[in-house]
């Protein structure tokens, strides 16, 4: 047996309508998994929904929700049944010096990238929805763990608390054998990219991508690690917050 294979497993993949999430649920369906995919844009998680291979055995989800929506998420839990990986890939970024932050842009950040994940999950585990031997995959950034780019403070600090939340989360998941684990990317091109292009110069972000010696990251160089993660490979990895840069950190 492949021991990357995805094959009867159900993974359960949030923030899919776009970017990481998107090529993560593509991949993983091509590695034989069961696919619920979740996000707020009906027409962009449709697209995602098309992009999934559909084999002879498969069969594939999708559910339109705000994760900061307490009661939605609750009851959309409910419909659910047994997964056996979860990839919390929702999120956003806001670009700004700390000193002009608002307290209603700290919580939408944290909402986004943090507390609305970390809800979600509580309410999984509390209604018995994770299998044992499962898999759980956060996204971590090496803002926050590694470098402390400017204009960063809210998305470093809310990748703090995920990796932060890990480490605790394994720990107390071990005794059913469920794995916890985070990818902290370097810069990859998405649509998070495309935001910084509208705020940092043409010039500035090139100098940037000089930084990493193998340049900026796909999708599908992350997507790929979070397939090693979600699969039986994996089984003695927890608690980890593990840095995929394209080499950014050997020049630091």
């Amino acid at each position: 047996m492949n021991p990357f294979s995805l094959e009867r497993k159900k993974i359960l993949i949030t923030g899919a309508s776009s970017g990481i999430g998107r090529i993560i649920a593509a991949e993983a369906s091509l590695a034989g998994a069961n696919i619920v995919i979740c996000g707020r844009n009906s027409k962009r998680l449709s697209e995602t929904f098309d992009l999934l291979h559909q084999g002879d055995n498969q069969h594939h989800e999708k559910v339109i929700f705000d994760l900061s929506d307490e009661s939605v998420t609750l009851e959309v839990i409910q419909q659910f049944n047994d997964f056996d990986g979860i990839v919390f890939a929702a999120g956003s970024d806001l670009i700004q010096p700390f000193s002009f932050t608002t307290s209603q842009q700290l919580k939408a950040i944290m909402d986004d990238n943090f507390t609305g994940q970390a809800l979600m999950l509580q309410k999984l585990i509390k209604a018995k929805k994770i299998n044992s031997g499962a898999s759980i995959v956060f996204f971590s950034s090496v803002n926050g763990t590694s470098i402390g780019s400017k204009g960063h403070s809210l998305y470093a600090a809310a990748k703090g608390a995920i990796n932060g939340l890990v480490r605790v989360l394994a720990n107390e998941l071990s005794k059913k054998k469920v794995r916890v684990n985070a990818i902290a990317p370097g810069m990859v091109e998405t649509g998070l990219m495309k935001m910084n292009e509208e705020v940092v110069s043409k010039e500035l972000l090139e100098a940037h991508r000089k930084d990493y010696p193998l340049g900026f990251g796909r999708p599908e160089d992350v997507a790929y690690l979070c397939i090693y993660l979600l699969s039986g490979a994996s089984v003695w990895m927890t608690g980890q917050s593990i840095t995929i840069d394209g080499g950014l950190g050997i020049n630091r």
